[in-house]
């Protein structure tokens, strides 16, 4: 069914509406993949420089793409959302100049600018206090690290060339005090668990650094991503949420966005976020991955499985994957230490 300009308007604001709600802040890049319009395999084409300029890609008329971008601009300023330029630069390039992509063919300013301009939701609403005020390609404040002056230099080389350069720690927490509290306050187990693994997890240092155009870079704070069941199909969805200090406030949000999320995948996981996967399915005592082949993906996975009673304490398995330039067991340990303190708090 051909879209008209009711269609298009309706499902620009649906995709604003929960980019904005998941992640704090929308783009047009996204929407269209929202719409279909645009696929994750030709995004990426376009990132890696094998694509001209985005639009040579985009299944849907100039005209009906200049009402899609003009609508994403009106419905931001109608829901105060405040403008960010985004610099989308070729993905790969190591030790070689940046290059700045194109959208349009004609490489129209202002066309141009429509494209690039993200809209981050007003830093007034609490729980958007600690998202930064300046959004770059769809990440968080981040240091570019001085290889040439950091002592893990060597180590994160070694391992960068690894065939398989990530691995997998399984170890056990106890939840005991933790599960009470959670049932006390009517939380959702998963989803305070997502916010105890993520907030130990962003108090280690090591794993918050990553590779980002062939530069290693340490990022401020990493967010959040979970994997999240539709009971009604028994598959699964991927849902991206602002980590946020406060426990109750985020699964209050985390809840929200979860269940208002209709789409399995929303586009590519952003760099700066932790996966977080539970099983609750089954007790386990190792986990493993698939491998996507991109030796560079540096973003920590974590599982766990499901929770059991054993001399009067409720245990259960926690997994890390983790890539080994950038993390060593003495890092894996110290989550371990600081998640387990965390729990015994309650």
């Amino acid at each position: 069914m051909a879209r008209n300009h009711d269609n298009l308007v309706g499902e620009v604001g649906n995709s604003m509406y929960h980019q904005v709600n998941n992640v704090g802040y929308a783009s047009a890049v996204q929407t269209l993949m929202d719409m279909q319009i645009l696929s994750k395999e030709d995004y990426e084409r376009w990132r890696n420089g094998q694509v001209p300029y985005l639009e040579k890609v985009c299944k849907i008329n100039l005209k009906k793409l200049a009402t899609i971008l003009n609508e994403i601009k009106r419905y931001a300023a109608k829901n105060d959302l405040k403008p960010s330029f985004t610099f989308y630069k070729q993905w790969g390039r190591k030790n070689k100049s940046t290059i700045k992509l194109r959208f349009c063919k004609t490489g129209n300013e202002y066309m141009e600018n429509l494209y690039a301009t993200h809209y981050v939701k007003s830093v007034s609403e609490k729980w958007l206090t600690s998202m930064p005020e300046v959004i770059s390609d769809m990440a968080n404040q981040y240091k570019i690290i001085d290889e040439s002056k950091w002592e893990r230099a060597m180590h994160c080389m070694v391992f960068r060339n690894s065939v398989e350069p990530a691995f997998c720690v399984t170890f056990e927490v106890d939840v005991t005090g933790f599960k009470n509290m959670v049932k006390e306050k009517g939380l959702s187990f998963t989803l305070a668990f997502v916010h105890a693994v993520c907030k130990c997890a962003n108090e280690v240092e090591a794993l918050r650094y990553r590779f980002l155009d062939d530069k290693i870079v340490l990022y401020d704070r990493i967010d959040t991503a979970f994997t999240y069941l539709n009971k009604d199909t028994g598959l699964f969805k991927v849902v991206n949420v602002p980590f946020a200090e406060d426990l109750e406030e985020y699964v209050r949000i985390a809840g929200k966005a979860a269940e208002e999320q209709k789409e399995y995948f929303t586009g590519p996981l952003g760099n700066d976020v932790f996966q977080c996967s539970p099983m609750p399915w089954v007790t386990y005592t190792h986990i493993s991955h698939t491998n996507s082949g991109k030796k560079d993906n540096a973003t920590p996975l974590f599982d766990w499985g499901k929770y059991y009673e054993k001399d009067g304490k409720v245990l259960m398995s926690v997994s890390i994957q983790a890539h080994h330039s950038f993390v060593d067991g003495l890092h894996i340990g110290q989550f371990a230490d600081a998640l387990q303190n965390y729990l015994n708090s309650f």
